[in-house]
């Protein structure tokens, strides 16, 4: 295969992942996408939202104010799937969060372009020989682990990441932050992820960005407790406001909704003894039209 038809159908690829996540440039900006249903049916909110380990991948110091046990997840988007497992284990004053994030895509299809003698218009469009197919796999290992401390529970995560796309491999590391600290019925929230500025180094020498994701916000209980508020801002290329709710019908059912730049988000998570199932439904209007529904599956210990 021609070096110009491979580096065609990597930016293509590319392009199609990109579309998958929110349309910037960025390298692994799947990482972008919520993994934690709970959040995702609050429009991703979750830096500020407490007594949760299943935000640990928006921020870590989440991981001291959950419980111990494991959850799963799992959605669809744009032909992509995503899948996250994660294990939390919480001592007296310090908590471990360890788990994985999946994204994988098959049906790329790989092209060999051929030479054409045409002299018309049509001349500069060289025609292409489909020749099979391929897949993009991406999988990001994460260890984390938070402290608390008399005025705010910290903690930081690490991660490596690992990618094959048609044929091509690339691999990137990098350090995550965060903070939860609480004052009466408030509680707040700060997160750095990919601190500095990662990489994604492609074995033919290609270097991405991967630019830090900044997030500050900010939650309450209302109503007897039975009503989450939170807002939070991300901030990466793009600016990124989220309002987020939770109400309680009673101690098994809650209802989510939230709203991110005009794209709305709605969830129901159900609690059953040590289990927890949580459901989420996102509409996202940037660049395309897409719906999609999440699935995250919990067992819990304490």
């Amino acid at each position: 295969m021609q070096s110009g038809s491979i580096q065609m159908i990597r930016v293509c690829a590319l392009l199609l992942i990109g579309l998958s996540v929110w349309g910037t440039d960025q390298a692994a900006d799947y990482l972008r996408n919520q993994f934690s249903v709970r959040a995702s049916g609050m429009s991703g909110a979750s830096v500020a939202v407490p007594n949760d380990h299943r935000f640990v991948y928006n921020n870590p110091a989440a991981v001291i104010q959950g419980n111990t046990g494991i959850s799963f997840s799992s959605f669809g988007k744009i032909e992509t799937q995503y899948y996250a497992l994660n294990y939390n284990k919480v001592f007296n004053q310090w908590g471990v969060n360890i788990g994985f994030r999946n994204a994988h895509l098959d049906g790329i299809v790989l092209t060999d372009a051929s030479t054409s003698n045409q002299q018309d218009i049509l001349a500069n469009r060289t025609p292409h020989t489909v020749v099979g197919n391929s897949s993009w796999d991406s999988f990001v290992y994460h260890a984390a682990t938070a402290y608390s401390t008399p005025w705010a529970d910290v903690g930081i995560s690490a991660h490596y990441i690992h990618e094959n796309l048609v044929g091509y491999t690339g691999y990137a590391t990098g350090v995550n932050a965060g903070l939860l600290s609480q004052y009466k019925k408030y509680t707040f929230g700060a997160s750095v992820l990919n601190i500095g500025k990662s990489t994604m180094q492609w074995e033919s020498g290609t270097v991405e960005s991967i630019d830090p994701t900044y997030a500050l916000g900010a939650s309450t209980r209302i109503l007897e407790d039975t009503l989450l508020i939170t807002s939070e801002i991300q901030v990466q290329q793009d600016t990124n406001w989220i309002l987020g709710a939770e109400f309680y019908l009673n101690s098994a059912i809650a209802l989510r909704v939230g709203n991110s730049n005009e794209n709305l988000s709605f969830g129901v998570g159900i609690a059953l003894a040590s289990y927890e199932i949580s459901i989420a439904y996102q509409h996202e209007s940037l660049l395309y039209n897409n719906d999609v529904f999440k699935l995250e599956l919990s067992m819990l210990w304490d």
